[in-house]
């Protein structure tokens, strides 16, 4: 069991590098995300091997990825008059979450050691629902022959999975660790690691299909 949970742990570390690979040339929005993920996760694995909290790392990577993936999806649905407005959106739910990430009340009185499930959930719904406005706009439109060529698609498909999967771990959180305080120990790498190695991996594929399109 250690041995598996191992290579998936180190797999999923590893994910983000196929789409840095893959989207170099294009220096898209969505391949800074691939970086900053495999920057975030080396973080995390040092600081855990050095004993250091990491869990302010892990939301400061939250409310990145969430600039990143709306920012992705807001070229999409927005025009350029309205992207101002959006952005201030952003900015707005940025520091609300910064704000409610560091206001939590901690058992032993340090909020740097608290995840912020509640307010990831939220932006894992904003996720889903952008990434269904997508495909809803790829099926209206059908420009694309072959949905498996679309960048968009891919990357709708990408973000739906890994949201739908991850949201109902980070809902059912609470529910699981008072009934098994070791059965989220399990979840964890068996269940969202590979939600994101999926979600990675479709990123890559995306990525690909963005630069021969440029080519």
């Amino acid at each position: 069991m250690n041995a598996i949970t191992t290579i998936i742990y180190y797999v999923s570390i590893l994910s983000p590098l196929l789409g840095v690979w893959v989207g170099r040339n294009s220096k898209s929005i969505l391949w800074y995300y691939m970086c900053t993920c495999f920057v975030a996760d080396v973080i995390n694995y040092n600081f855990k091997q050095m004993h250091i909290s990491h869990v302010w790392i892990s939301n400061l990577f939250i409310i990145v990825e969430f600039v990143f993936v709306t920012s992705y999806f807001k070229n999409v649905f927005f025009s350029k008059a309205h992207q101002q407005i959006f952005i201030a959106f952003l900015a707005i739910v940025a520091a609300l979450f910064l704000y409610n990430s560091y206001t939590i009340t901690a058992v032993d009185g340090d909020a740097s050691k608290n995840y912020n499930y509640a307010f990831t959930a939220v932006f894992f719904i904003v996720y889903i629902m952008l990434s269904l406005a997508g495909l809803f706009k790829i099926m209206r439109e059908a420009k694309v022959p072959r949905l498996q060529s679309s960048p968009l698609f891919l990357s709708c498909i990408a973000f739906l999975l890994y949201s739908s999967g991850a949201l109902f771990i980070f809902l059912a959180k609470d529910e699981i660790v008072r009934i098994d305080k070791q059965a989220f120990a399990v979840i964890w790498p068996f269940f969202f690691m590979p939600l994101n190695i999926t979600k990675n991996i479709l990123v890559a594929f995306s990525l690909h299909n963005a630069s021969s399109r440029n080519a």
